[in-house]
């Protein structure tokens, strides 16, 4: 049988070949399990900061420690995360099934998600670097925190890009539908791009006032006062009706 687990104490590397009783390993602060074709992880060490338990077939994972900080859980078949500990800064969970992540701890720096199947990311933290959210299904992004240096989320279903902060130094957004529309209708100039959807936001605005409020528009009013309305009793359960 083969290596299956190495593992850290006191800054030395031992190896063996199974844990029976790994939880009770209090002293274990770095732990790799990568390749060894496991469908599961026992119970981790309380004192765990690092684990790398890549390119196996794990369908989930145990409750993870609350001191950890690099993870890396890749080319797995995971579905989801368990939740995400506060210490975290490292996040590797691509090429798996993930349709969904949990909330991100805002410790997080790096976050490697992509060929999976998210719809949606959960909000950025500020602290965060490194972004690739590249091959998902992803519509939208969220808000880039300022901290953000490098961005890769090619190849989605993105029909809209938000504003990209002044530390952005790498970005990377081909093969989404909005890159036709900043090629055709933008010059290729994401300037422009950002400036036709502040204007249009603002005409979007006063439209929704005018409509809103102006007794001119009474037509308009009534029926935008009637959508609107069903909207917020349907969103709330009629509490605010």
């Amino acid at each position: 049988m083969g290596i299956k687990y190495k593992y850290v104490i006191d800054g030395q590397v031992f190896q063996c070949e199974t844990f029976d009783d790994l939880e009770n390993y209090h002293d274990i602060v770095w732990l790799d399990c990568t390749g060894n074709d496991l469908s599961c992880l026992p119970i981790l060490p309380a004192g765990l900061n690092t684990l790398y338990c890549d390119n196996n077939r794990l369908s989930g994972l145990p409750t993870l420690p609350i001191g950890l900080k690099y993870l890396d859980c890749s080319k797995n078949l995971l579905t989801v995360l368990p939740t995400l500990p506060n210490s975290l800064e490292y996040i590797y969970c691509f090429n798996n099934k993930l349709s969904v992540l949990p909330t991100l701890p805002n410790s997080l720096i790096t976050l490697w998600c992509f060929n999976n199947q998210l719809s949606v990311l959960p909000t950025l933290t500020n602290r965060l670097i490194t972004l690739n959210c590249s091959h998902n299904l992803l519509i939208l992004l969220p808000t880039l925190p300022n901290s953000l240096d490098y961005l890769n989320c090619d190849n989605n279903l993105l029909a809209f890009l938000p504003k990209f902060g002044g530390n952005l130094k790498f970005k990377y957004y081909v093969s989404n539908p909005v890159v036709e529309y900043i090629e055709d209708k933008c010059d290729d100039n994401l300037k422009i791009y950002h400036r036709i959807n502040e204007i249009f936001s603002l005409k979007l605005v006063r439209w929704y006032l005018d409509c809103r409020e102006n007794p001119v528009y009474k037509f308009c009013r009534d029926r935008l006062n009637k959508e609107y309305d069903a909207l917020i009793e349907e969103d709330t359960g009629g509490i605010m009706t």
